[in-house]
């Protein structure tokens, strides 16, 4: 190789030296402009968010929080001395392989506030079945501690859940008196052909001063406590409880709204045909999904092996049977999977002879959500855990398909 060769080469050498020990000391690389990736800023959960009850929040769908930000517990007080907003975990959806966190901005409060309506209490800002909680009836209170304009973060049992802010109040909504405590219904000799319309249109929590219409009842001298269901038509029933005082005199404990059989009250009860038996009952037993809460029944709190039979064909027919204690497969009514009307539940003793297609697994328990049952008889959870508490083995449950009927009893 020539001299003027060998000086080439060198120089070539020395230039391919110096390119590489400037990329080692990170000097930038140019890339095209059509193959950059947009930045993606993030904003801290408490800046630039308008806490004003009215503000127009952000559509959360529009904002990816920062991966690694550490929220702060909402059950913690804040130290300033003004509400501050935090930020709740919504609903998580999968994007193309990804995980994608909405989240909901909260101010925080503390006040009391009322149903306006029938509204679903839920485990989290969604409205999929699968978190219902269980329902704040109308005029029913609860604590919010936490507000924007979809949702008010409540707490339940001393739990967080979460309800549509549309349908809470500061202000207690009217609720038409019931005509139960004012009056007693007319006993006529001959039951009603017609609908009564029941006789409560609201909740009473407390008890009345004044003698309960249970005293016109024939039956009032046999008991001394009585749980009364008078159909309203369709669906819709009341329910009430009545107890007799020190001196004898009965009275009403509370009456409340409740929902029976999709196909109403009847006489003729069968198996499958969504109606709600009517008659005077007793109770065998309490269960639930929640503790014991101090029932004087029998209580057995449920479990992932507990089963009520509703198949015909079954030797255990309208029984209670635990699959570990007495091992086979039933698919008849799995008694976990019934939340949150399960939380408490009594049994009515109806079809006590387990009569294959008579009938099978009536109970009085909590709403469901629906506005109906199969069967039974659905009142509000805390009106239920009231009952589970009080009743005991002479308390007797009437239902009847209109206030007419009561004559019979």
């Amino acid at each position: 190789m020539n001299r003027k060769n060998k000086l080439f080469a060198i120089s070539l050498l020395l230039i391919s030296l110096s390119l590489i020990l400037a990329g080692c000391r990170g000097n930038p690389v140019s890339e095209p402009v059509n193959q950059r990736m947009p930045d993606i800023t993030t904003t801290p959960a408490t800046s630039s968010v308008s806490t004003a009850p009215n503000a127009v929040l952000p559509d959360p769908s529009s904002v990816l929080p920062a991966p690694n930000v550490v929220q702060s517990d909402p059950s913690v007080s804040q130290t300033s001395s003004t509400a501050v907003s935090t930020i709740e975990p919504a609903d998580v959806s999968k994007d193309e392989g990804k995980i994608i966190s909405l989240s909901v901005v909260f101010k925080t409060t503390s006040e009391k506030v009322y149903a306006t309506a029938n509204v679903n209490i839920r485990s989290s800002c969604s409205t999929k079945k699968a978190n219902i909680i269980t329902v704040l009836k109308r005029g029913e209170s609860i604590k919010r501690i936490g507000f924007n304009k979809e949702w008010s973060k409540v707490l339940y049992h001393n739990k967080i859940c979460y309800i549509k802010s549309a349908y809470l109040s500061l202000k207690k909504p009217s609720v038409t008196p019931t005509p139960e405590v004012t009056k007693i219904p007319a006993v006529t000799t001959t039951p009603s052909s017609g609908n009564s319309g029941g006789t409560n249109s609201g909740n009473t929590d407390t008890a009345s001063t004044k003698e309960s219409f249970v005293a016109k009842l024939h039956l009032n001298s046999k008991i001394d406590q009585l749980i009364c269901v008078i159909g309203n038509g369709g669906t819709d029933c009341t329910v009430s409880f009545h107890k007799k005082d020190e001196s004898g005199k009965w009275l009403q404990q509370f009456s409340t709204d409740g929902d029976c059989g999709s196909k109403g009250i009847t006489y003729n009860k069968k198996e499958g045909d969504h109606k709600t038996p009517a008659g005077l009952f007793s109770f065998t037993m309490a269960f639930g999904l929640q503790p014991d809460p101090g029932a004087q029944l029998i209580y057995r709190q449920i479990t992932e092996y507990d089963y009520w039979i509703d198949d015909t064909a079954s030797p255990f027919y309208n029984t209670w049977v635990n699959s570990k204690e007495t091992p086979g497969v039933y698919q008849s009514e799995h008694l976990i999977d019934h939340a949150p009307q399960y939380n408490y539940v009594m049994n009515i003793n109806f079809n006590p002879d387990n009569t294959p297609g008579l009938g099978s697994a009536i109970f009085l328990h909590c709403y469901n959500s629906l506005g109906k049952t199969t069967g039974c008889i659905a009142i509000a959870e805390k009106y239920m855990k009231t009952l589970t508490k009080e009743t005991d083995s002479s308390t007797r449950i009437l239902i009847v398909p209109d206030s007419g009927d009561l004559a019979k009893y």
